[in-house]
């Protein structure tokens, strides 16, 4: 089962007693490893942050996991004679994803200092 993560450039020092934190910093940062330890990363520069401005860095397992399509896609094309005949584009979609494992979804708490 792959597991993926993101990752971001900027991480420094990860919080004490983090080992497998550690090694991501150590093996992955420089990106030079796409693969660490099972884990698959995914670069990102929108890593969120927690109330002590730790990064909250998120990792998943694709079974943990589930997209709903509430609508099929619908898309129109026309165009619009008020703005001298340009073309107007219009698609619309209902989906959403959820956790259905609790255990194969969570976060690294990473200290950005």
């Amino acid at each position: 089962m792959k597991i993926w993560s993101e990752l971001t450039g900027n991480r420094k020092r990860v919080k004490p007693g983090q080992t497998v934190a550690r090694l991501f910093e150590h093996n992955v940062v420089q990106g030079e490893v796409d693969t660490f330890l099972g884990f698959n990363f995914i670069r990102t520069q929108r890593i969120g942050t927690d109330s002590n401005a730790d990064d909250k860095v998120l990792f998943y397992a694709k079974p943990g996991i589930v997209l709903a399509v509430g609508a099929e896609p619908q898309v129109r094309i026309s165009e619009r004679d008020d703005k001298n005949y340009a073309t107007q584009v219009f698609a619309s979609m209902s989906i959403g994803a959820t956790r259905m494992q609790e255990e194969l979804v969570g976060f690294i708490e990473c200290d950005p200092s």
